[in-house]
């Protein structure tokens, strides 16, 4: 009867316990490698998505500041169609944010300029009509965004 022995319990020579050794720090570096490319692609991501939402929120926003500019604009045309004395210099509260109407240029029923801003928040865009002809018809020469008044 022959007894087989395990070579796991065989001494082992020189050589392969430091070979053994050096795997163990190759795992043990590939695993920190790996861990800190995971963290920099974890962290990326969330940084973009940060940024994503904040460039969304922007974007609403400014939309609703258009929004509410367009809505004083429309506003002071209705209220210079009611009362050609109308002045403007106004502020309304609408929604999240407010609009302001400047003073109303010119006078009478032709060549009028309404000028309004719209803020939400710190966001603030602006519209100027010209009105070449008030009543009996109203007729616009332009209705645009201006670069600053």
């Amino acid at each position: 009867m022959r007894i087989h022995m395990n070579k796991l319990f065989m001494p082992q020579p020189a050589f392969a316990k430091h070979q053994s050794r050096q795997r163990g720090y190759v795992v043990l570096i590939s695993v920190l490698v790996i861990s800190v490319v995971g963290l920099a692609v974890a962290s990326t991501l969330m940084t973009l998505g940060i940024s994503s939402a904040q460039t969304s929120l922007s974007g609403q926003q400014s939309a609703e500041a258009r929004g509410l500019a367009d809505a004083c604009a429309e506003y002071a045309l209705n209220q210079l169609r009611m009362d050609s004395g109308y002045a403007g210099g106004e502020t309304l509260q609408l929604g999240q944010g407010t609009c302001d109407i400047l003073p109303i240029q010119g006078s009478g029923n032709e060549d009028r300029v309404i000028q309004t801003t719209g803020t939400v928040d710190r966001t603030v865009r602006k519209v100027e009509a010209h009105i070449a002809q008030l009543l009996p018809v109203t007729q616009l020469d332009s209705w645009m965004e201006p670069d600053d008044f």
